[in-house]
């Protein structure tokens, strides 16, 4: 269900993103106190963790992150304890894969680089945390197949019910931390450029009813990118699935 309404939202969208093949200009960092700590922390449990846009030196990119995502992608990254990576630069290099799949709990995998360290966060919640309200129907109120109604006002009996708030909690149920080499980045950066992620559109109007949001973020001190794939079936995705083999985890990956 989630997955339909994210559909129809694409559609009224209407709109396909590109990115041009030049290098950009130096990123801005927005540096928002509204949105987050200059430590990366969320303000709160309704901060964005994504921008609509990103504004370099020498040109603005819009993101085509519509609302319903933004929302969607923030309630999961929130209860993680992730920092918001678009605000502030926070001293050190950063990649981060939020892995979103239909049927299983969200998993975010962070690398990190300060001088010649390396390490990488694992982090996988308990649960999807909801993220739009609900109608409470109770059971015998729903119509039964085949049964004759008046459509009208059904509906208008249906939406008296009250309306439950997203419970947006979750707990970690895993939170590791695991050393890493510099080579092991080295090649996860190999295999980004073979993407070419760095010229890739944030967005793409090509969505299904089921799969897994594959979202590469990268936080430098002058750059940072975004890319948001449905269920990927390319470059871009070996670049997170070598990421999902050096976290350790044992997932179904889609």
């Amino acid at each position: 269900m989630r997955k339909i309404v994210l559909l129809l939202t694409s559609v009224a969208i209407g709109s396909i993103f590109t990115c041009c093949d030049k290098q950009r200009g130096q990123y801005s960092y927005p540096n928002n106190e509204k949105i987050s700590k200059s430590n990366g922390e969320p303000i709160d449990s309704l901060s964005f963790f994504f921008p609509i846009k990103l504004v370099f030196s020498d040109s603005t990119l819009e993101t085509g992150l519509d609302t319903f995502r933004l929302q969607w992608y923030s309630s999961q990254l929130f209860p993680s304890m992730e920092p918001v990576l678009f605000n502030y630069y926070l001293g050190r290099d950063i990649y981060r894969l939020s892995w979103l799949r239909s049927f299983h709990e969200p998993v975010f995998l962070t690398l990190y680089k300060n001088g010649g360290k390396v390490w990488m966060t694992v982090k996988q919640l308990d649960r999807q945390p909801d993220f739009m309200p609900t109608r409470i129907i109770p059971q015998f109120a729903l119509p039964k197949v085949g049964e004759p109604y008046d459509t009208t006002r059904k509906i208008e009996e249906l939406n008296s019910y009250p309306i439950q708030p997203p419970d947006r909690h979750a707990n970690l149920k895993v939170n590791q931390t695991k050393v890493l080499s510099m080579s092991e980045w080295n090649e996860f950066e190999s295999r980004l450029r073979r993407a070419g992620y760095w010229t890739m559109a944030p967005t793409q109007d090509v969505l299904g009813l089921d799969g897994s949001e594959w979202i590469i973020e990268a936080h430098f001190r002058n750059k940072y990118h975004v890319v948001d794939r449905w269920s990927p079936e390319d470059r871009y995705k070996e670049a997170g699935v070598y990421l999902i083999k050096l976290s350790g985890l044992n997932e179904d990956i889609y």
